[in-house]
């Protein structure tokens, strides 16, 4: 499996604080059965700038020393991108890591709980230069939640969309449990990620998550691809194969909170 969404650089955000906890959960993603993940610092924030040059030196680091206990795990650079004027600007600049450094996905969230209409400008510049916006946790957006229509348009423009694997699993609140199960049935749920921070915050494992998703799918086959060959073509610079996603009904949303 491969985990598109994790905070394992150590020293760069609010995840792994050292190497001996960044090795601690490669050997957690290890043992659930992960083989490739995609670091994701927090990147073009207020708090945390970690562009480019500073982070993939470290990222060279981190892979060798994991490689060094597990050969058949490895780190792949990226980045999550906080969404915000000028953003575009800078990934398109190559200022900010997209995912495996391929120039074609980047990896986006929505400022706390909000999406401004301003900043969807944002996507549309990155859509219109080939670089394809893979929205992060869509299911802990108050106002997505509020207006699920708008991940329909989303997804119609071309943004692609992961959701976490604790959410998915009930362990993020019931709100973005029924949500990201939602999407899921509405096939605008794309990647299952971990978004994990720490051995214990979050621990990187994928296994709960994608036998939910199978069992609301009805197709194992369907939610195993979330976590492998969908991330794995991001990966290699490809837009993966994806169903056309299921119309969003207002009526059908009852958790707003």
């Amino acid at each position: 499996m491969i985990d598109l969404h994790n905070h394992i650089l150590p020293g760069c955000d609010d995840g792994s604080q050292s190497l001996e906890e960044s090795l601690e959960m490669a050997r957690i993603a290890c043992a659930a059965g992960i083989r490739t993940i995609v670091a994701t610092p927090h990147a073009s924030g207020m708090l945390f700038g970690n562009p480019k040059r500073e982070v993939l030196p470290k990222m060279v680091d981190l892979n060798a020393a994991v490689r060094a206990q597990m050969a058949d795990m490895s780190i792949v650079p990226g980045s999550e991108v906080l969404l915000g004027k000028g953003t575009a600007k800078k990934v398109i600049a190559g200022e900010i890591l997209t995912i495996a450094d391929n120039g074609r996905f980047v990896l986006v969230e929505f400022p706390f709980e909000k999406v401004p209409k301003e900043l969807t400008y944002e996507l549309d510049i990155l859509l219109e230069n080939e670089i394809v916006p893979i929205i992060a946790h869509p299911e802990r957006n108050s106002d997505l939640r509020k207006n699920p229509h708008l991940v329909f348009e989303l997804a119609k423009k071309g943004c692609l969309f992961q959701i976490t694997a604790g959410g998915v699993a009930g362990e993020l609140g019931k709100p973005a449990m029924r949500f990201s199960r939602e999407l899921i049935k509405h096939r605008v749920a794309h990647f299952i990620a971990t978004d994990s921070h720490s051995p214990t915050r979050r621990p990187p494992d994928l296994r709960e998550a994608v036998g939910v998703a199978a069992q609301l799918l009805d197709s194992k086959e369907e939610a195993w691809k979330m976590v492998t060959s969908n991330p794995a073509a991001i990966i290699g610079g490809d837009v993966p194969e994806i169903p056309e996603p299921v119309q969003i009904e207002r009526k059908k949303w009852f958790f707003q909170r």
